[in-house]
């Protein structure tokens, strides 16, 4: 259903590595692909999900089938021509396996 009603949207990490013999650094660009359904937080989330709500104005719900890279803290997304930066990550996962991921990105650029 996500996949049908929701977009694809473009995850990239990018991590420096530095070589210890020649202190050269290095930026390795990751990127990968995911279905997402953007929505605003409800109000259940901004009394008792304080730690994902944040600075964020909207939750991307995302199925962890979806993902060709999984998420981590400081990834970015493109939505809607912005670059929003991953803040916060909850994820769903009964006994072990992982169903659905929310994302809380906040508004970092254009």
């Amino acid at each position: 259903m996500i996949a049908a009603k929701g977009q694809t949207l473009t995850l990239t990490r990018k991590t420096v590595t530095q070589d210890p013999l020649t202190d050269a650094k290095t930026t390795v660009t990751a990127t990968g692909t995911f279905d997402c359904v953007a929505l605003d937080f409800s109000t259940y989330d901004k009394t008792n999900r304080t730690e994902l709500v944040g600075k964020s104005s909207k939750k991307l719900l995302c199925p962890s089938a979806s993902f060709t890279m999984l998420p981590k803290d400081n990834d970015l997304v493109i939505y809607e021509g912005e670059s929003w930066t991953v803040k916060g990550i909850s994820e769903l996962n009964p006994a072990g396996t992982s169903i659905i991921f929310t994302l809380a990105p906040i508004v970092t650029g254009k």
